[in-house]
């Protein structure tokens, strides 16, 4: 039996294992490859420029890599994200910290305002109470 890597037909994973006599299917444990392949193929673009061509049979592939920023995810119209909360500190340019937190994902106007009123409640507490 041989060792192969394929792309799974259900998932787009790029695993390796063994495969039977006839090279029809894997037969055994199935490793997960996918990002040492696709690191791989990045290595090998950039050692070569940033494209390489690869050739089987009658078929000619030209593969390009370039470097991009990550993709950010937006919600269709109608549709919104999990909430997801950021928390992060910064110096200033006076010198001193400032610490932030965000909400993002949230669906409606209404959920934002909660959300808001919820942190000013936790971290404001009664500096908010008017005096009785």
């Amino acid at each position: 039996m041989a060792n192969r890597i394929a792309c799974t037909a259900l998932t787009g994973r790029i695993v390796s294992g063994r495969v039977s006599k006839d090279g029809s299917n894997f037969v055994g444990v199935k490793a997960d490859v996918t990002s040492d392949v696709l690191k791989a193929v990045i290595d090998k673009a950039e050692y070569h420029g940033g494209s390489f061509a690869v050739e089987g049979g009658e078929k000619r592939w030209v593969v390009t890599v370039t470097e991009g920023q990550p993709e950010i995810v937006r919600p269709a119209v109608g549709q919104s994200l999990d909430p997801t909360i950021t928390l992060a500190y910064e110096r200033d340019e006076y010198g001193t910290f400032r610490a932030t937190m965000t909400i993002s994902g949230l669906s409606t106007e209404d959920k934002a305002q909660k959300a808001l009123d919820h942190m000013e409640r936790l971290f404001c507490g009664q500096q908010l109470e008017p005096n009785a």
